[in-house]
C-alpha cells in the first residue's frame, strides 16, 4: 500500500484495478494517464470507470472495501440519522442516460435469468428514462434498483467500446488478443488480461434487473424499487433536521416517531420529508411532505446548523451550485411568501420576459465587431455573458427568463421538473416536449428559455448563429412518431 506524497494520510489503500492494455504501468502499478488523480486523468476519460472501464477497480471479496447495499445510479449524499437509519436520494435516469441494460444480443434485460452486460443501451427505447429521483432507506443487502452488470454477471458482462460511424454509434465488445474478432494491429479492442478477476468470483443476477421508482411524490405508494418518495428533479443534498422533530427546538411534526429529512432538488424547492421508520424496509414510510420555500439558484448541498451554538442552531445552510452562494435559512414560523417579482425590478413575473434579470438585458452590451457567446453550460468551463452575476441567472446558463403569456404566472408555461439545466454532461435538455407555439399571438410554447442583450449605438446589424443538435436523427428517438409541426429553433423579439 504505497501512498503518494500528495496524500494527507501516511498511506492510502489503492483498490486493485484492471491492467489497462492501452497504457504502461507507472512505478506504483497504476494505469493512470499521467500518474496523478487530477485534471489530466479526467481529460483521459478516467472520471468514470478508468479509461472507459479498462482501468476500473476490481472487487476483492477479502479486501477492506465491501458492498453494503448495491443498486444506486448516481447518488450525491448520504445521511445517518440520530436513530441510526441511513438514507440517500438516488438520481434517476434521463432521456438517453441509462436505465434498462441489455444482453450481448441487444435485448432489454427484464429478468434475472438473462445475462446482463455492459452493452451500451444507445438504440433501445425502454420507456423508463424519465423516471424521477427517489429516496431510499439503505439497509444491508438492499438493492436500490439500478443495475450493475459487473456485479450481476461478473466477467460475462464484458467490456464495450463505442465509436461513431457516420450518424450512428456502434458498440464493439472488447476481446482478448488471439480471439478471431480481435484486431492484432491495435490494443484499442483488447480486453484487459485480468478481466476474469473483475468481480472476484462473485455474482448476483438480481442486481441486473432495473427496478423503477414509479411516481410517488407524497410517499403513499412505494415503487418496485422500494423507494420511499420521488421528486421529479435532480435531488442531491440531504440532511436530518433534528430541530424539527418532536422535542426539538423548532418542531414541525407532532409525530413523536418521525424523523425530519430535508432535500435540495435542482428545481429550487427545499423539501421537508417526515419519515417514520423501524429500521427495516417494510416498516419505513414517508408520512408527510412539504415545500415551505422556493430557493432557486440550483441548491446542491445543505446541512443543519450546530446545536447549542447561539444564532446557529435550528438553521439550515444551503450551498447554491449555479449562483455560487451560501444561503442561511432561519425559521420564523411564518407561512411561506409567494414571490411574484423574482428579480425585484418592479415588473411582475407574468409580464416580465426576463424574470431573473433586474436589468432586463440592458447590462449585457453587444459592442461593434464583438461577439456574445452562450454555451448553456453551468459548469466552471461554461461561457455566457454575466457568468457568476445576476445577469448570469440563478441556473448559471445565461438564460435569464422563461417564456410567459403576459397574463398568467411563470409556472403556467414552465415546469422546472421537465428541464435539465446542467446535469453531469453540462447541457440543457427538455425531457418531454409538449404542444405549443410562440408564433404570432399564440404564446403557448412551453419551457422556452429567454435572455436579453442591448446592441451598442455603433451596431447597425447583428448576425446570430445557433448550432443545434438534431433530435430527429438521434438513435435514441427512433421510436418517436414525429408530428409534422415538430420543430426547434431560435426567435428574436417579444
Amino acid at each position: 500500500m504505497k501512498g503518494g506524497t500528495a496524500y494527507a494520510d501516511s498511506y492510502v489503500y489503492a483498490l486493485p484495478t484492471l491492467d489497462d492494455p492501452t497504457r504502461s504501468n507507472n512505478p506504483q502499478g497504476q494505469d493512470t494517464a499521467s500518474g496523478t488523480t487530477g485534471a489530466a486523468d479526467a481529460q483521459a476519460a478516467d472520471t468514470f470507470g478508468g479509461n472507459n472501464g479498462r482501468n476500473q477497480a476490481k472487487y476483492d471479496p477479502n479486501g477492506p472495501v465491501q458492498v453494503y447495499s448495491p443498486g444506486y445510479r448516481n447518488l450525491y449524499d448520504i445521511v445517518i440519522t440520530e436513530e441510526g437509519n441511513i438514507y440517500t436520494f438516488d438520481n434517476g435516469p434521463n432521456n438517453g442516460w441509462g436505465d434498462v441494460p441489455l444482453t450481448a444480443d441487444g435485448d432489454p434485460v427484464t429478468s434475472s435469468s438473462q445475462v446482463v452486460t455492459n452493452n451500451p443501451n444507445i438504440n433501445v427505447n425502454t420507456g423508463n428514462d424519465n423516471d424521477p429521483d427517489s429516496l431510499h432507506l439503505v439497509t444491508p443487502g438492499f438493492y436500490g434498483g439500478h443495475p450493475n452488470p459487473v456485479y450481476a454477471s461478473g466477467a460475462d458482462a464484458g467490456l464495450y467500446n463505442v465509436a461513431d460511424s457516420g450518424s450512428t454509434k456502434v458498440a464493439t465488445r472488447l476481446t482478448y488478443p488471439g480471439d478471431p474478432l480481435n484486431d492484432p494491429t491495435t490494443t484499442a479492442d483488447d480486453l484487459p488480461a485480468d478481466w476474469a478477476d473483475i468481480s472476484g468470483g462473485f455474482t448476483n443476477p438480481e442486481v441486473g434487473v432495473y427496478l423503477s421508482p414509479g411516481n410517488n411524490p407524497n410517499g403513499s405508494s412505494k415503487g418496485p424499487d422500494g423507494s420511499l418518495v420521488t421528486i421529479n428533479s435532480s435531488s442531491n443534498g440531504l440532511t436530518e433536521y433534528t430541530a424539527g422533530k418532536v422535542g426539538g427546538n423548532n418542531p414541525i411534526t407532532d409525530n413523536p416517531n418521525a424523523e425530519i429529512l430535508v432535500v435540495t432538488p435542482f428545481n429550487g424547492n427545499i423539501t421537508f420529508l417526515e419519515v417514520v421508520s423501524n429500521g427495516a424496509q417494510a416498516g419505513t414510510n414517508v408520512t408527510d411532505t412539504s415545500i415551505p420555500l422556493q430557493l432557486g439558484g440550483i441548491p446542491l448541498d445543505l446541512t443543519e446548523g450546530p446545536a447549542g451554538v447561539a444564532g446557529l442552531e435550528n438553521t439550515l445552510w444551503v450551498a447554491q451550485f449555479a449562483s455560487q452562494n451560501l444561503i442561511v435559512l432561519v425559521p420564523d414560523n411564518q407561512p411561506p411568501i409567494i414571490i411574484t417579482d423574482r428579480d425585484n425590478d418592479g415588473l411582475e413575473d407574468n409580464v416580465d420576459p426576463l424574470q431573473f434579470d433586474p436589468d432586463n438585458g440592458t447590462n449585457t452590451i453587444l459592442n461593434g465587431n464583438s461577439t456574445l457567446f452562450w454555451d448553456f453550460n453551468p459548469s466552471g468551463s461554461g461561457q455566457h455573458p454575466g457568468k457568476g452575476t445576476l445577469a448570469g441567472d440563478p441556473f448559471n446558463i445565461g438564460m435569464t427568463g422563461w417564456m410567459i403569456d403576459g397574463i398568467h404566472g411563470l409556472n403556467t408555461l414552465t415546469n422546472l421538473d421537465n428541464t435539465i439545466r446542467g446535469g453531469a454532461p453540462g447541457i440543457v435538455q427538455v425531457k418531454s416536449v409538449g404542444p405549443g407555439d410562440l408564433k404570432g399571438s399564440e404564446n403557448t410554447q412551453k419551457d422556452a428559455l429567454q435572455t436579453g442583450f442591448l446592441p451598442a449605438p455603433n451596431v447597425n446589424a447583428v448576425t446570430i448563429h445557433v448550432p443545434m443538435y438534431n433530435p430527429f436523427s438521434s438513435d435514441a428517438n427512433d421510436g418517436i412518431a414525429w408530428s409534422e409541426s415538430a420543430s426547434m429553433g431560435f426567435t428574436l423579439g417579444d
